[in-house]
């Protein structure tokens, strides 16, 4: 799928991050955007490329991560580094 296949009908999307974590078993845990092994500037800039103006979201994060998580899109990915 193209990457602006979705940003006519995208409205929402989630900023977030992924860290693998070395148990018995591979292990994906969500993480503070800029935590994991993302690419803070990607995922922002192609959001806005096809779809301006929708809205981005922070969850699955415990609440004490929420200030930061929004702290960090405000500063880091969402200005492009």
């Amino acid at each position: 799928m193209e990457k602006s296949a979705l940003g006519p009908t995208t409205v929402c999307g989630q900023a977030k991050d992924f860290r693998l974590e070395d148990r018995l078993v591979l292990h994906v845990e969500e993480s503070v955007i800029g935590e994991g092994i993302l690419d803070p500037a990607t995922y922002p800039r192609r959001f806005g490329e096809s779809c301006a103006d929708g809205y981005v979201q922070s969850e699955h994060l415990p609440a004490d991560k929420i200030p930061e998580a929004q702290a960090r899109c405000a500063r880091r990915a969402w200005r492009g580094g």
